[in-house]
């Protein structure tokens, strides 16, 4: 066999599925991944959506335990639930302000029931756009008036450690 014809076999290009990627393969290809792309980020934005409802979740828990903290550190029954409404509201970080334009998490304190010798109190919380964030979670509860609520007993009896 010659140079020339060497080079003819060369240049002649491979029969079936060697031939290389076609234009709509490629189109077909990028699609998918196209596809597979959009998923992800659906999947972060979730993700995202979630870790901001359960910081939310956390401060407002601890939003109750303060309440609930200082409720059983004062005398029993000696509670102005209204003014105790106003005085825990709670910018975005978690910190007491007075400043209404800051509010950002709300509380509501309200009485359950009493009986002899002990008081059981509600304690619930909002915080701004919690009713949107939680139809977008579809974890809304309609009848619930607060994004979180406790409810907590407090007694009027002493504990062993306050020496009372």
């Amino acid at each position: 066999m010659n140079q020339t014809q060497q080079h003819q076999q060369q240049a002649t290009p491979p029969q079936g599925a060697a031939r290389g990627v076609s234009l709509i393969e490629a189109m077909i290809s990028l699609t998918i991944l196209f596809i597979g792309i959009v998923g992800l980020v659906g999947a972060f934005q979730a993700q995202i959506f979630s870790t901001f409802i359960a910081t939310n979740h956390t401060q407002a828990t601890m939003i109750v335990e303060t309440v609930a903290n200082e409720l059983a550190a004062s005398p029993y029954g000696e509670w102005d639930l209204d003014t105790l409404q106003t005085y825990y509201q709670f910018d975005a970080e978690g910190n007491r302000t007075d400043d209404d334009d800051s509010v950002y998490y709300s509380v509501e304190i309200s009485q359950v029931e009493v009986g002899d010798g002990w008081t059981q109190l509600a304690i619930g919380v909002t915080w701004v756009g919690w009713r949107l964030d939680s139809e977008r979670a579809k974890t809304l509860n309609p009848a619930s008036n607060f994004a979180y609520e406790a409810n907590i007993v407090l007694s009027a009896q002493y504990d062993l450690l306050s020496g009372g």
